[in-house]
C-alpha cells in the first residue's frame, strides 16, 4: 500500500506516481489502512512547496481519512461552527488560505477563522462536501 522507506526529498511529483508509490486512494475500510493513510498524509503534509498533483493528492487522501473517522471515530467538538472548522483544518493540515480555496476565495478562510465573517449556507455546503461531514457540525 505504501512505500515506507520514502524520504521527504523523494516524494513523487506526478499524480500517477503518487498513487502508485504512496497510498492508492482507495476508501479506508480497516484500522490498518487508516494507519497507513495517516502515515502517508504525514509525509505529504511535510512538503514545503507542493505542486498541484501533490496538493490534490493530499486533499483526496484527507477526505478518505475524514470519511473513515466520521464513521469509526466521531468527533465531539465544543463550541460553534467556526470552532469545528478550525478543528477540521488543524486535523487535516490545512491553512487559512487552504480553507479559503475550498470556499472559492483564498481570503475567506482567514476572515472566517478570525471571526470577521460568518459561514453562509454556500460555505457550509462546500465544507460538508470537502470534509464529508454533516451540516449540523457547522450550525451550532
Amino acid at each position: 500500500m505504501m512505500n515506507t522507506t520514502l524520504e521527504k526529498n523523494t516524494i513523487p511529483d506526478t499524480w500517477d506516481e503518487l498513487i502508485n508509490t504512496l497510498y492508492n486512494l482507495r476508501p479506508v475500510k480497516t484500522d490498518k489502512a487508516y494507519k497507513t493513510a495517516l502515515n502517508t498524509l504525514s509525509i505529504i503534509i511535510d512538503i514545503s512547496k507542493p505542486n498541484a498533483d501533490q496538493k490534490d493528492y493530499k486533499a483526496a487522501l484527507s477526505k478518505l481519512i475524514t470519511e473513515y473517522e466520521s464513521i469509526h471515530y466521531p468527533i465531539e467538538i465544543e463550541g460553534d461552527g467556526i470552532d469545528a472548522l478550525q478543528f477540521l483544518a488543524d486535523e487535516n493540515g490545512l491553512s487559512k488560505s487552504d480553507i479559503g480555496r475550498i470556499l472559492g476565495n483564498r481570503t475567506l478562510g482567514c476572515l472566517i477563522l478570525n471571526r470577521q465573517r460568518g459561514l453562509s449556507k454556500n460555505h457550509i455546503k462546500k465544507l460538508c462536501e470537502y470534509f464529508s461531514v454533516k451540516p449540523e457540525l457547522f450550525l451550532r
